[in-house]
């Protein structure tokens, strides 16, 4: 359905560099990672990337662009809308 998300994955930077640090930083938060320390927006691409993946970035970005933007869940494919979970939420 997303042709996009092959080229995100494969290259999460050029996705993310049209992306407002504010995102970013709460991507990051998302993923358990932290800010602190970094200055420039592309440190900020390098921990998320390090601490995401570029599968993660890739749903990250569509659902963000094509999801209906900030705080809209990406939907299933059954059409319930998908909620990201830790691990230890995931066990329960």
């Amino acid at each position: 359905r997303h042709s996009s998300l092959r080229a995100i994955a494969e290259a999460p930077s050029e996705a993310l560099r049209g992306r407002s640090i504010r995102e970013l930083k709460a991507w990051l938060k998302e993923v358990g990672g932290s800010d602190s320390g970094l200055l420039e927006k592309a440190d900020l691409i390098d921990a998320l990337i390090a601490k995401a993946g570029g599968g993660m970035i890739a749903s990250r970005v569509v659902a963000a662009t094509e999801g209906g933007g900030e705080g809209c869940p990406p939907l299933c494919v059954c059409g319930g809308a998908l909620e990201r979970l830790t691990g230890r939420a995931r066990m329960r």
